[in-house]
């Protein structure tokens, strides 16, 4: 039975131009439905057209159907509880100041009793294993945290529907594959039915029932993951690098064969194929000139409280890409506050191109450019090109340098169609995309981001590869923290681990995810049996070669 139906559904802003697109979409009680697709394709627009109470302004043509009944036809308890809603943005669904009052926030307006509400609480609490934070202000948790707190937050109202955008976008590693495990048993065990847009979908695999491809506001491919994948490939074969690296080797193995889902099927796979893989080439940056140096850097929020840096050190050498990964709430963030003066260090020294740093706010903008973590901070205007120019402005720009930066930079990542658009009507990957624009219309040299790549669509993060090596070979050292491991592995120079409040060590990319097991890419999951310094999806699909035995010699064909 339909739990949801979307029949023929088409939405605009305005009359003039339609964001969706004759959408028709059955979802079944019970399913499990993993949307993606470019950034800006109308995904989130979608699910919240999915949610009675999320007030969507628009226009909307066709029928939406929830258990048979129009939204109009809904009771309160049927639109507010039934229908789970996780934003992509913490921020924008946090009500109350203290963990316990948000998990209580809901319960509170459905009218329940105080011992009901309690044991709701504490069966959430637990099973998202927020306990330990239960009695924190929100305003000190990171931003993967928080998100879980909207999880549970969500949970705790026992819904029907499940509608999540892009949970894990805040997630480490590890948080993202338990929290994908918790969707599996809350749809498997419970019967909730879960309605996701995704970019990671490594880990829902094994999950979803359904998966949907979207691009340009409309449906172009969808179906049951026993035929779903082969069919993606014979229609979108220029979109591959969307499917994960265990469905792309097996498709490469077997085109005709149903694609493993699992790293265990992929390594069936390999083994049962008789395939050696070849070594990739690494290539090590020489490091010459010490652009920024951090010297046994230590913080805390407060006096009482634990460090959230202890005694950090770190060398950045100049003109290298560097990526910092690391558990939710583990201090990277932190690091980078401290590096610009937002935050200042109880101990240390942090030193810029050998000189002492002293918090001079005219250095910082003219030597470094922090992207945070939430993007939305950096706009102030009705419109991305009027940010644009009053960010020039302040930054001493004339008119006619400002516009031809903004023509740049524009070109850059592809967001001319954007700049006439408020920052609240974009993606998440399309703010990404126009706040990187933003900082390099001053053209910094030293390049801080935080989650450069939360939102982004897999053909978007190329993008943002290519703009971050074009700006290396321009002498730009940039320092990524990231949750983001395949991002990481492919533009970064050296790599390190957040961990205990300090960086035990910074690594060469393929010496240092060959010895992780969790922190390390998919590929490297796959091959690390054969060739454990494949990390790369494109090393292990250009390193297979088939092996034939001829009278006792091995012929390999490439």
């Amino acid at each position: 039975m339909a739990l949801l139906q979307l029949k023929d559904v088409s939405y605009s802003y305005s009359e003039e131009q339609y964001i969706l697109q004759h959408i028709d979409l059955s979802i079944d009680e019970g399913a499990f439905v993993t949307i993606f697709g470019p950034s800006g394709s109308g995904k989130s627009t979608l699910l919240k057209l999915m949610k009675p109470t999320s007030l969507l302004n628009g226009n909307v043509v066709g029928e939406i159907l929830y258990e048979g009944k129009t939204f109009s036809n809904l009771n309160e308890k049927q639109k507010v509880s039934d229908i789970g809603f996780v934003y992509q943005n913490p921020d924008h669904q946090i009500v109350v100041e203290d963990v316990w009052h948000e998990l209580a926030f809901g319960l509170e307006n459905m009218g329940l009793s105080t011992v009901e509400m309690k044991v709701r609480i504490g069966e959430m609490a637990n099973f998202f294993g927020i306990q330990h934070w239960f009695r924190k202000k929100v305003s000190n948790l990171s931003g993967g945290q928080k998100q879980l707190l909207n999880m549970a937050s969500v949970l705790v109202l026992h819904p029907k529907l499940l509608i999540l955008d892009e949970p894990t976008a805040q997630l480490d590693p590890i948080a993202a594959k338990e929290l994908m495990n918790m969707l599996g048993r809350i749809n498997q065990e419970l019967g909730v039915t879960i309605v996701i847009v995704e970019h990671r979908l490594e880990e829902l695999l094994p999950y979803t029932t359904q998966f949907v491809f979207m691009k340009k506001g409309q449906i172009l491919i969808q179906g049951s993951s026993e035929s779903f994948f082969h069919h993606f490939a014979k229609k979108v074969p220029a979109w591959q690098c969307y499917l994960p690296a265990v469905v792309q080797l097996s498709l490469t193995l077997d085109p005709e064969k149903k694609p493993a889902l699992t790293i265990q099927q992929g390594l069936a796979r390999l083994k049962n194929k008789s395939f050696m893989l070849r070594p990739p080439v690494i290539k090590h940056i020489l490091q010459e000139n010490i652009i920024l140096e951090l010297k046994n850097l230590s913080f805390r929020y407060h006096r009482y409280q634990d460090d959230i840096l202890r005694d950090v050190q770190l060398n950045v050498y100049e003109g290298e890409i560097i990526s910092l990964l690391g558990g939710n709430g583990a201090g990277k963030s932190t690091l980078l506050q401290t590096i610009t003066g937002q935050l200042k260090p109880y101990k240390g020294k942090i030193y810029l191109h050998h000189e002492r740093i002293r918090f001079n706010k005219k250095m910082y903008q003219q030597e470094i450019g922090l992207l945070p973590q939430d993007p939305q901070l950096l706009f102030l205007e009705s419109t991305i090109e009027k940010d644009f120019e009053r960010f020039g402005k302040r930054h001493g720009l004339t008119k006619e340098e400002c516009k031809k930066r903004i023509i740049q930079c524009s070109e850059r990542l592809n967001i001319a169609h954007l700049l006439q658009h408020h920052p609240e009507d974009l993606s998440g990957g399309e703010l990404q995309k126009v706040a990187l624009a933003k900082l390099l219309l001053y053209q910094p040299r030293l390049l801080l981001l935080d989650e450069p790549t939360k939102g982004l669509d897999p053909q978007a993060k190329q993008e943002i590869i290519f703009l971050l090596r074009e700006l290396q070979r321009a002498g730009v050292t940039i320092v990524i923290v990231t949750h983001d491991i395949e991002f990481a592995a492919v533009v970064s120079d050296r790599c390190g681990l957040f961990f205990d409040g300090h960086i035990p060590a910074v690594e060469e990319p393929h010496c240092f995810f060959m010895n992780n097991h969790f922190y390390t890419t998919a590929a490297n999951q796959l091959a690390k049996p054969v060739e454990p310094r494949i990390i790369l999806t494109s090393e292990l699909l250009k390193g297979i070669q088939q092996k034939e035995i001829h009278d006792g010699h091995t012929t390999v064909i490439r």
